[in-house]
């Protein structure tokens, strides 16, 4: 073996590493807080909403190969995401490393048309990154409908996010369904 697919081969077996911890994490602490509300949202009149009704859980684990022009990155996320019962919120957690020029945290259809961007902005930069949020059907910008949240159930949506050096996307990955609690 050359230096070269050794290089390659750490590097895998590292995302691989830093995708089954970051997973191991998350079902800790969701398993932790299940008596919890999952989520509390502020309505416009400041009073609160919690989502326990949760459903689906969807995932995405991103990388440069699952964009649509591959792209050779070091970068590498999942993003994991909850649809409530009465589907009017899907809340989401995407952690990624690896991203310098941060432009856009995407959710879009396989051939790239936008649906919603999560985010255009990290407030910090870190080895690991993560943002989390929820997607209300009282959105101002782009209401979650249920039309969308079929098409994140019949796994036909994707997450990509953006950087200044891969304008139309540096890591991708199909968001998939992977049932109901």
């Amino acid at each position: 073996m050359n230096s070269s697919s050794i290089s390659n081969t750490s590097l895998l077996i590292a995302a691989f590493i830093f995708i089954v911890i970051v997973i191991i994490v998350i079902l800790v602490v969701v398993q932790e807080n299940k008596s919890e509300p999952l989520v509390r949202i502020f309505n416009d009149d400041q009073t609160q909403s919690e989502i326990t009704d949760v459903i689906y859980e969807l995932r995405a684990a991103l990388n440069g190969l699952n964009e649509i022009h591959p792209v050779s990155t070091k970068a590498f996320g999942i993003g994991i995401f909850r649809v409530n019962q009465t589907q009017i919120a899907l809340v989401y957690d995407v952690y990624f490393t690896d991203i310098v020029g941060l432009q856009s945290i995407d959710i879009e259809t396989k051939d790239g048309t936008l649906v919603k961007t999560l985010t255009n902005e990290v407030a910090f930069q870190s080895p690991v990154i993560s943002i989390t949020g929820t997607w209300t059907s009282n959105d101002d910008s782009m209401p979650l409908t249920e039309e969308i949240v079929k098409e994140l159930i019949d796994d036909k949506l994707y997450l990509n996010i953006k950087t200044v050096s891969h304008p139309k996307g540096e890591i991708r990955g199909l968001i998939k369904n992977y049932g109901q609690e």
